[in-house]
């Protein structure tokens, strides 16, 4: 009898193992949180679990050659403060595909020079999905030399004015920076029409009077050679300028 009892406690420890196991896939990293089978349960005790909140892609901007790939990441950044690598579950897309395509896994191939927003995206639920903040590539031909990303590209409001600054360039043969602005997030972009009419040879720039509305903004750097580098990654700004103070 002492070997049958211990027996059935072997089999139910290895039952409640298997049930404690059962809360993530495999190979994806995102944890499943099961919603009980008794609907009479009240809601208070019904498990929520961590909430995606965030996806951030990395690399932010990066320089790809003609006919060249490169590999992104997408990190899942969760209510419980967790971040985990769900590269191979989100939906990955490209904004311009004659520019260059992404796989299911993330990697870019490109096709074609010119500039892609890269995106990706979750749906946790029927009724939130999760966007990332799109990463641009600037495709290049092999002739060019493009200058790498300019990093640390923020936007503020200043009475009626948007306030864009950024970190000086480390690369030694920089001319100076190109701002600018769209309305839709990932795209709208020219190369060619920037919002300075002269290069910028400081790290910010003022865009007067620009409207109101949801606003983004990307600086690129330019080379002596006049070679336009990859944009940076997007500072977007909610612009309601202030009110014109009382006299």
């Amino acid at each position: 009898m002492r070997y049958i009892g211990i027996s059935v406690v072997l089999v139910l420890l290895s039952i409640m193992c298997c049930i404690g196991c059962s809360g993530t896939p495999d190979n994806t990293g995102i944890p499943v949180y099961s919603l009980p089978g008794n609907t009479d349960i009240p809601q208070a005790q019904v498990p929520t679990g961590p909430r995606l909140n965030a996806i951030i892609i990395e690399p932010e901007a990066v320089n790809i050659e003609d006919q060249g790939s490169q590999i992104y990441k997408a990190y899942g950044y969760y209510s419980d403060s967790a971040i985990i690598d769900i590269t191979g579950v989100v939906t990955w897309y490209s904004t311009n595909e004659s520019v260059g395509y992404l796989t299911d896994k993330g990697v870019f191939h490109a096709l074609g020079t010119g500039y892609a927003g890269v995106g990706a995206y979750f749906q946790q639920s029927s009724d939130n999905i999760v966007y990332a903040s799109y990463s641009f590539a600037n495709v290049f031909s092999r002739d060019e030399y493009p200058p790498e990303p300019v990093r640390n590209v923020n936007a503020t409001i200043l009475g009626n004015e948007a306030f864009i600054s950024w970190s000086y360039s480390p690369e030694a043969n920089i001319m100076g920076y190109n701002v600018y602005r769209t309305r839709t997030s990932g795209e709208g972009y020219d190369k060619d029409e920037p919002l300075n009419e002269d290069i910028i040879i400081l790290n910010h720039f003022t865009d007067i009077n620009p409207g109101g509305g949801i606003l983004y903004y990307v600086v690129a750097a330019v080379t002596e050679d006049d070679v336009i580098g990859v944009f940076s990654h997007e500072a977007e700004l909610d612009f309601n300028p202030e009110d014109p103070w009382d006299e």
